[in-house]
């Protein structure tokens, strides 16, 4: 990437890794350390400080390429298209309001992921994908 990624982006993504990681243990009946075991085959210690910290990275990356692309495509999300989806998403889960369910970073998160969204979207649909026959080897062994 040539310069350092942000470290508030790099923070907030390791914390959601870390989140993450902590869901999807409960959710199989496991303690943080033994999922990861499992999972990643690394102790506690590792994966907090390596694995985790890798896969962030990913993600901001992900995110900045993403942003970059949105803003030289037009792509970014309006806030009307956040304001309807957050709608859509406190109706379906039963809150009263957007902010009653929703905190900022929520917020934020959903916004990021309808870019994302649009982003992959657009390179889908513009996409110029040609196909090649596949070429039979033409040698012969016997």
């Amino acid at each position: 990437y040539g310069e350092a990624l942000p470290e508030e982006l790099r923070q907030v993504a390791y914390d959601n890794v870390m989140q993450n990681i902590a869901s999807y243990a409960s959710l199989y009946g496991m303690d943080t350390e033994t999922y990861i075991y499992l999972s990643y085959y690394q102790d506690m210690d590792t994966f907090r400080n390596q694995t985790a910290w890798e896969i962030a990275d990913y993600s901001v990356k992900n995110l900045l390429f993403c942003q970059a692309y949105a803003n030289k495509k037009d792509l970014n999300v309006t806030e009307d298209e956040l304001n309807e989806q957050l709608k859509n998403y406190a109706n379906y889960y039963g809150f009263e309001s957007v902010e009653a369910g929703f905190t900022e970073e929520d917020k934020d998160s959903i916004k990021n992921t309808m870019m994302n969204l649009k982003v992959i979207d657009y390179i889908i649909a513009n996409a110029n994908v040609t196909f090649k026959a596949a070429q039979a080897d033409e040698t012969v062994t016997e």
